[in-house]
């Protein structure tokens, strides 16, 4: 993230985990900087982090992101991409080393408004950086630093779309990153997103200046000149309001991913433990005729087997062929943990169901179930006059049969008759008749006043395609 460094801090201040703070003091400035840990910051801020983009790899060089953890840093934001078309080409690298050190990652999209609508930039940057939905994932950022010439309602409007696309494609509420004057200035310091979390830049304060009615923020940008062990520049610094416990439940984890510093494979430190859960899911149907229903239904447990009631099973779906998922419904649990929703498919699919963590119990996630679509029958009808030319007011017979494009007869199904009288160009429907067995037969008298055209047609259905049959004439002398 750029825009925002104008103002630069003294020395940058990284606390390692088990440093006294009277340590951490005499190697800061000594006045409250941006992240100290005494004073009013240390109830609150107590977890730092980095975020990155592709300038922490000038001339190709990597992050150290085991040495990073050693230094203090308990998590990472790694810009994943910008506008509709750039992603960070480093954005897979370093969104894979800060999962398998353990540090708890976030990837941000940098807001290009001029640039492609806002929904198209929530899916471009989805299809790149994922769903968030796995242990130590936080949830997304728009990074907001451009208006792209957008004026204070369009830009309100334009970074409303962005997040309830986002929301509606991962079940998440993504992260604001601002400046407050930014958005003091550029948004007329709306109050509208207060929903959404904060992530403040303000430089060269104690605290920084929360805007737009938010009651407090939850990550604070201190500082762009950090220096951090295993990045060869500088890097932003950032603080989270709030306990290792409380960024572990935001980030989805789990699991006990140990605190920054601790050595591989030593959980000794402090981390999270929640009560294991697991979530089935089950389809009625796993292939359906277009527009069919389908009924999709599981049970959520603990991993001991204890039903969860009164939680949301968030059920989504991701047509075949495609990356990204999108939010169906939200389904309560009953008392026995047991969800169902009945939906009318009409194409190919694959559904899972997501629980939200808690601070007590783990997110889960269910197998994936695909529902195929079964091909409709192609039919075909056919039709015939008992004579081509009549005089006024003699009687012709109108026939054909129903079949399926094989040639099987199609039964008992409804074959409508149209009329167009010469000289005219609307159809009118005359009537209509059964198809019966066993060779999908059907007719209709007709008394002609003159000459006219004369069609079937079936309107098919769930199982049948829609057919209508050659133009016949009848001539009238």
């Amino acid at each position: 993230m750029t825009v925002k460094r104008k103002h630069v801090l003294a020395r940058p201040v990284v606390r390692k985990h088990g440093a006294s703070l009277s340590r951490i003091a005499r190697g800061a400035v000594a006045t409250v900087a941006a992240f100290c840990l005494v004073g009013t910051a240390a109830a609150s801020a107590s977890e730092l982090g980095v975020d990155v983009s592709k300038w922490q790899h000038t001339n190709g060089t990597s992050i150290d992101w085991a040495s990073v953890k050693a230094d203090g840093v308990s998590f990472a934001f790694v810009k994943a991409t910008e506008g509709s078309t750039y992603t960070n080409p480093y954005f897979a690298g370093d969104w894979a080393a800060t999962r398998s050190v353990g540090l708890y990652h976030g990837a941000y999209h940098f807001a290009r408004p001029s640039v492609g609508s806002a929904g198209a930039q929530a899916r471009y940057f989805v299809s790149k950086a994922g769903l968030a939905d796995q242990p130590g994932d936080l949830p997304p950022v728009l990074d907001l630093e451009a208006t792209g010439g957008l004026g204070v309602a369009a830009l309100r409007t334009w970074t409303s779309n962005w997040l309830k696309t986002v929301e509606s494609l991962i079940g998440r509420k993504p992260i604001i990153y601002t400046s407050p004057t930014f958005w003091e200035n550029n948004l007329g310091n709306s109050t509208a997103f207060t929903a959404y979390p904060l992530w403040i830049a303000h430089y060269k304060v104690s605290q920084p200046r929360v805007p737009g009615g938010w009651s407090t923020w939850t990550f604070w940008q201190g500082r762009s000149d950090g220096r951090v062990t295993g990045v060869s520049g500088s890097v932003d610094m950032n603080a989270f309001n709030g306990t290792l416990a409380q960024l572990a439940t935001l980030a989805n984890a789990p699991v006990t991913i140990p605190a920054p510093g601790t050595p591989s494979g030593d959980t000794s430190q402090p981390g999270t433990t929640k009560t294991a859960t697991s979530v089935s899911l089950a389809t009625s149907r796993p292939s359906v005729y277009a527009g069919q229903n389908v009924t999709l239904s599981g049970d959520l447990t603990t991993d001991a087997g204890g039903p969860l009631a009164g939680r949301n099973a968030v059920l989504r779906s991701r047509p075949a062929g495609q990356t990204t998922w999108s939010q169906v419904a939200a389904i309560p649990t009953d008392a026995a943990g047991h969800f169902a929703a009945t939906l009318k498919v009409s194409s190919a699919a694959s559904y899972k169901v997501t629980v939200a963590a808690t601070t007590k119990y783990t997110r889960a996630v269910s197998p994936v179930q695909s529902v195929s679509i079964t091909p409709k029958t192609i039919t075909k009808v056919s039709l015939a006059a008992g004579r081509a030319a009549i005089r006024r007011g003699a009687r012709v017979r109108l026939f054909g049969h129903l079949t399926s494009s094989n040639g099987a007869a199609v039964s008992g199904k409804q074959v409508r008759y149209y009329v167009r009288p010469a000289g005219s160009t609307t159809w009118r429907l005359l009537g209509s008749t059964t198809s019966v067995a066993p060779s999908g037969w059907h007719q209709r008298y007709v008394k002609p006043a003159k000459t006219s055209t004369y069609k079937a047609v079936f309107a098919g259905g769930l199982r049948f395609t829609r057919a209508r049959s050659v133009l016949v004439k009848v001539t009238v002398r």
